[in-house]
Formats: structure tokens, C-alpha cells, sequence
């Protein structure tokens, strides 16, 4: 799915409602080739342990493209990419955490992803 011939990257479903009561929706746009990115404060625990239950549900299922920052604040709502990449590697592997955290962002900065 390219639009003018731009990938489309779906930030955070794993905060979505729609999404998180109908996981069918996501698969959906993974089935036509859209990428996802995930909240690192939603692998830890930040926005609630039924957000950080289905993030890792879908983590676990090879949904995820990317983690983000999705920072806003340093205080109220800081990085977290660390911890976040620690609770990563624990439930997939090291591999998959590097490739979460750090080839999949560089592919789509070169273009490539």
C-alpha cells in the first residue's frame, strides 16, 4: 500500500481502542504493506498494563516495524527507548530488539524499507 508512492507508517495502534478490541484491523493494514510503530512507554507500562499486554501480544506476533520515543515531555512523558529496549530483547531477543530499535528506523531514513 503506497501512497504517491509513500509507505504508510501507523504510529501507535496499540493505543487505539478500535484497534485494541479488534486486533483483525491491524493485521488488515499490515496485509496491504503498511509499517508500525510503537510507543517505548507502551512496552513499559505507561499507558497501563492492558496497553502493555497488547503491545507485547503484538510484538510477539512479528506486527511491529519499529519502537518510538513518541516523547512529548522530558518529565511528564520522556524517551524510555532503554528500558523499553530491555523489556524488548527479554520477550523476543537482542536480535529483534536491534532490529526494532535501530535497522528498521535506518532502512526508512536511506529509504529502503
Amino acid at each position: 500500500m503506497y501512497v504517491k508512492g509513500i509507505r504508510p507508517i501507523i504510529a501507535h495502534p496499540e493505543r487505539n481502542k478500535e484497534i485494541i478490541e479488534n486486533p483483525q484491523l491491524l493485521f488488515k493494514m499490515l496485509a496491504k504493506g503498511c509499517l508500525v510503530q510503537i510507543t517505548s512507554g507502551s512496552i513499559t507500562g505507561d499507558f497501563g498494563s492492558g496497553v502493555q499486554n497488547f503491545t507485547k501480544e503484538i510484538l510477539k506476533h512479528g506486527w511491529v516495524h519499529f519502537v518510538a520515543s513518541d516523547a512529548h515531555h522530558p518529565i511528564k512523558r520522556p524517551l524510555k527507548l532503554k528500558e523499553a529496549r530491555l523489556v524488548t530483547a527479554q520477550l523476543l531477543s537482542e536480535d529483534n530488539a536491534k532490529l526494532l530499535f535501530e535497522e528498521n528506523p535506518r532502512k526508512v531514513i536511506r529509504g529502503s524499507q
